[in-house]
């Protein structure tokens, strides 16, 4: 039984989403076959593990069909039934983790049905949350796209034809919004793929679009017109450009400033990508001998400390790479005393595995600067080499 989809599914379930799916599993409005509900609570007995030596279809046909003569057949048919329940508890699950798309549904059926005043209500709702920038760029435009073009249907269907040009008008903007950052996101995403893995992209359809949108243009536009979402399009289009361009300064310097004076407009995530990007590209630069690029690349990092940008989700550990990058830019600038503090301030947010290991490497270095050679090999050679960050 334990290489059943239905059981290997509701392995990673939690307590909670246990007894939710259970309450699911029994209502008539989402199953309408009482013998499923009987077969799934026969299963979740031998949750979590689904281990014990009683957990057999004979066992479980029992608990179903108590009258009856095991069929294999049967057990299947509850295994494919329980598992289309799974999956719409599934669903809706995750439709209500982003409520947004919950409320449009609703929306959507005031609208079909004519109900103007509740969907005007539901919408105004909708518009008032989103109204302004939520940090997550790519969504956000997304969201505002259906939300227009929700409007301009409604404003179809009630003659509202003044108003409808006015909706039409925002849905294209907006999509041109979110293309183009999209378009920028996947530039960055190939541009790091060539140089990490040396990938040739080169005959890829994307290109040949791409060639044919004048980006730049687009974004100075923006810029021109005072738009209040350039700098959200801006920073992913000079970031993918800077990367793309390494021995461009203009693009490097336009990221710069975008990423110093709108971070904060960004999600934590967008956030820690936009900085990881812009080490990436500091880092491709002093290995083209621009040595005076570590400056930037050292106040970038003091930022990300000051704002508790160094980790994949806010509030997690210290990431391990990023961590031992600190202290190679701390030795790179010569500074000893920032570097200290730094170790002593952060060792702890790093994961426990890694932490002693890291001190030891970062001691090492410290003491060979200070030229304690002796101490220095000292250090290394109590650092667990296993660990690929520290192998290298």
């Amino acid at each position: 039984m334990n290489d059943n989809t239905v059981v290997s599914i509701l392995k990673t379930f939690s307590d909670e989403e246990i007894r939710e799916f259970g309450r699911f599993v029994d209502s008539s409005f989402h199953n309408g076959r009482k013998e499923t509900a009987k077969y799934y609570h026969a299963l979740k007995k031998y949750f979590p593990e689904f281990s014990s030596k009683n957990f057999t279809k004979e066992n479980l046909f029992a608990k179903v069909y108590p009258d009856k003569k095991f069929n294999d057949a049967d057990i299947r048919r509850l295994n494919s039934s329980l598992f289309k329940l799974i999956e719409n508890y599934l669903s809706l699950k995750g439709l209500q983790g982003d409520n947004y798309y919950f409320q449009m549904a609703l929306a959507e059926q005031y609208n079909r049905r004519r109900l103007n005043r509740q969907f005007e209500k539901k919408m105004n709702e909708i518009n008032k949350i989103y109204e302004n920038f939520n940090g997550d760029a790519e969504n956000y435009f997304w969201k505002k796209f259906f939300i227009e073009r929700e409007m301009h249907s409604n404003y179809m269907l009630t003659q509202k034809d003044h108003l409808a040009s006015e909706a039409l008008t925002n849905r294209a903007d907006f999509f041109a919004l979110h293309t183009v950052i999209n378009i920028c996101k996947t530039l960055t995403s190939l541009s790091i793929n060539k140089k990490n893995f040396n990938a040739d992209f080169s005959e890829s359809n994307f290109f040949e679009f791409v060639k044919r949108v004048d980006l730049e243009n687009y974004i100075t536009a923006l810029e021109k017109s005072g738009n209040r979402y350039y700098p959200i399009a801006a920073i992913h289009y000079y970031q993918a450009m800077s990367l793309e361009n390494i021995d461009n300064d203009f693009y490097f310097n336009k990221y710069k400033d975008l990423l110093t004076n709108n971070i904060e407009n960004f999600s934590y995530i967008e956030k820690i990508n936009f900085y990881t990007i812009f080490e990436a590209i500091c880092t491709l630069k002093s290995e083209q001998g621009n040595s005076a690029i570590n400056n930037e690349l050292f106040d970038a990092y003091n930022r990300m400390l000051n704002s508790g940008l160094y980790s994949f989700s806010e509030g997690g550990y210290f990431i391990l790479k990023l961590f031992r990058n600190f202290i190679f830019i701390g030795i790179q600038m010569n500074k000893l005393k920032w570097l200290k503090k730094f170790v002593k301030d952060y060792i702890s947010t790093l994961h426990p595995e890694s932490r002693v290991n890291m001190q030891r490497l970062a001691e090492a270095y410290i003491l060979f600067e200070e030229k304690s050679f002796n101490k220095s090999l000292e250090a290394l050679s109590r650092i667990d080499f296993e660990i690929f960050h520290f192998k290298i």
